[in-house]
């Protein structure tokens, strides 16, 4: 995990739990190369991605957030789409990109 994302990460979980006081649970993901984190609020039933992504215009890394439609991710694991299929294939459809900066206020 990058410093950059540390200090974000911490700041964003400062600014949930203690002045929203939402119930966070933060899982990271099996990928390997790339540090991504699963960030959901269940009694909101919001959830989003967080993680480190290369800029491809520049090449620099840097903090990439998205936002998980639930009804969406559930309606293509009902009809048989694996999680490679749904990141491949149905990514446009189930995942909005946002700021990093707005999770605070998306996850509420």
């Amino acid at each position: 995990m990058t410093s950059e994302m540390k200090v974000f990460l911490s700041e964003l979980l400062s600014n949930l739990i203690i002045n929203s006081k939402c119930c966070i649970t933060i899982t990271r993901t099996a990928n390997t190369h790339n540090i991504c984190l699963v960030i959901a609020n269940i009694p909101s039933r919001k959830v989003c991605l967080l993680g480190n992504v290369t800029d491809l215009s520049t090449g620099e890394n840097k903090i990439g957030a998205a936002m998980i439609d639930v009804s969406k991710w559930k309606w293509a694991s009902h009809e048989g789409f694996t999680m490679d299929q749904i990141f491949r294939d149905l990514s446009d459809v189930v995942f909005i990109n946002v700021s990093p900066g707005d999770l605070h206020k998306l996850l509420v």
